[in-house]
């Protein structure tokens, strides 16, 4: 894996900082693009964040049913969370 991370900068380890989804919800508010983001990065282990953040946000912007779908369950969280 080295070699790998070696000769291409958009695999690199990310294991040193991680956080649970939990962790960064107490620290922010949800919203869609951020539960979009928390959900989809799990696929990305190896791929640097940089490089994460711009592939997840190319695709949030190709698809509004995407968005939609993430507003709603969002909206669904705030109101279970604040009862």
């Amino acid at each position: 894996m080295d070699i790998i991370n070696k000769q291409n900068p958009i695999l690199k380890s990310t294991k040193k900082n991680i956080k649970s989804p939990e962790d960064i919800l107490e620290q922010r508010t949800l919203n869609a693009f951020f539960a979009f983001r928390i959900y989809y990065s799990q696929f990305g282990q190896g791929i640097n964040q940089k490089n994460l953040s711009t592939l997840l946000a190319t695709e949030w912007k190709k698809d509004l049913n995407e968005q939609q779908f993430w507003n709603n369950l969002t909206e669904q969280y705030k109101q279970i969370k604040d009862m």
